[in-house]
């Protein structure tokens, strides 16, 4: 992409074109003088790149917001087709294997440094034959393939959260080469091949919320699985990995959205695990303040014992128990700034500082630590917009076995 006038990392979209979703094409495609023959595509690793026809890019992935299901990524490519090469109705086009399912890569690169910004699939390819002529690319990230593939689950009783992500992956077919799965601290009961048939999306989801974890998608294609102390205990979740505020010196912000809502109070849990009973926890406290106040998300669906699902319910409550002024969203104008290698640099579950001045006469300082869960860019020829999705770090401290000293929380 050619950028007007605007210092900018350089932007690369490439296509994996004759290659579909079955397959990844970063470890397939036949190299001269390292395969035999038959044994894959002749030439190099099937990546095309077409940058120089891309006026527009933008992309969202991650969640919207902290208690919501895990949510497909999505990505538009808009490229210049003066050329007729995009045009699937177009015989004479260049690419004639572009098509509908066909891999694609965005990245950025900024001092000599990679950045992956989305790996997902085309799933839709629009032309707009007028002036100027252009194609769209609507792709979407590996959640809608996972969400496409159907099976009948068996795996045993006492699989941990993270062993169960894993197997669910496999059964789907999804390269062991794309994962990045953390341990987990919830053990999942049997899942029997005589249920109905469930997408692996579905049983990731369902996964996922009994851990109280969170599923995405990374810039490098990563299924990623995250469970619910890795915010309290990873090195770039309690490290703050960049600041944004209205000082002159950070990352300026063009909006910035905090709210301290009543939406995310919740006082109340009733969970009820599969074939369990329901398991019900309160603080009466918060409910004599806030009046009764019921958890609204997903959360134990696959917890092998009641005393495990009245154990996550204390988690909840112990979190969500009061109002807090949360930082939901940051709006960032990236193009005016050159503050590159740390707004490119971050990703899922990174702390960031958000600090706003008020100045004279009102000197009140806004100063909340949160971590990223969602990200999106919209990169033209002259703007990059960056928001990032966040949650706040809470005063909530788990009880982490081999870490925590006593007396210092709540049991994980």
């Amino acid at each position: 992409m050619i950028f007007d006038g605007v210092t900018a990392p350089d932007v690369f979209v490439e296509l994996a074109i004759g290659i579909s979703t079955s397959v990844d094409p970063g470890t397939t495609g036949f190299t001269l003088d390292h395969d035999h023959l038959d044994t894959g595509t002749l030439g190099s690793l099937p990546w095309v790149d077409v940058s120089l026809d891309c006026d527009r890019v933008s992309f969202n992935r991650g969640q919207a917001g902290e208690i919501e299901d895990p949510q497909i990524g999505q990505a538009q490519i808009v490229l210049d087709n003066y050329s007729g090469n995009y045009d699937p109705s177009n015989n004479g086009r260049l690419y004639t294997l572009l098509e509908v399912g066909v891999a694609v890569w965005i990245k950025a690169v900024w001092a000599g440094v990679t950045y992956q910004l989305f790996r997902g699939y085309v799933d839709n390819i629009q032309v707009d034959a007028g002036y100027p002529p252009s194609v769209t690319l609507s792709c979407t990230d590996g959640l809608e393939v996972l969400g496409r593939a159907m099976s009948h689950p068996s795996y045993p009783d006492g699989d941990q959260s993270g062993v169960r992500v894993g197997k669910i992956l496999d059964t789907a077919m999804w390269p062991s080469g794309l994962r990045s799965i953390d341990t987990g601290y919830s053990q999942c009961q049997a899942l029997s091949s005589a249920l109905p048939a469930q997408s692996a999306l579905s049983m990731l989801t369902d996964t996922v919320a009994t851990d109280l974890g969170m599923l995405a998608v990374d810039g490098s294609g990563n299924v990623c699985f995250y469970d619910r102390l890795h915010v309290y205990t990873a090195t770039r979740s309690l490290n703050v990995q960049a600041t944004i505020s209205d000082a002159g010196t950070d990352i300026d912000m063009l909006t910035l959205t905090m709210s301290r809502d009543r939406a995310l109070v919740f006082n109340e849990a009733r969970l009820t695990r599969n074939g369990g009973t329901e398991q019900v926890y309160d603080d009466s406290a918060s409910q004599t303040k806030y009046g009764i106040r019921t958890w609204s998300g997903r959360a134990g669906t696959m917890l092998r014992t009641d005393v495990e699902a009245l154990t996550l319910g204390s988690w909840i409550v112990g979190r969500f128990r009061a109002p807090v002024n949360r930082v939901t969203q940051v709006h960032i104008d990236g193009a005016s700034q050159g503050m590159w290698a740390s707004l490119l640099g971050l990703t899922y579950l990174d702390r960031i500082r958000v600090i706003r001045h008020y100045g004279a006469p009102n000197t009140i300082t806004m100063d909340i630590q949160v971590v990223i869960i969602g990200m999106s860019m919209d990169i033209s020829q002259d703007s990059w917009l960056v928001d990032y999705n966040t949650r706040n770090i809470d005063g909530f401290q788990p009880f982490i076995l081999d870490t925590s000293k006593l007396n210092t929380g709540t049991l994980a």
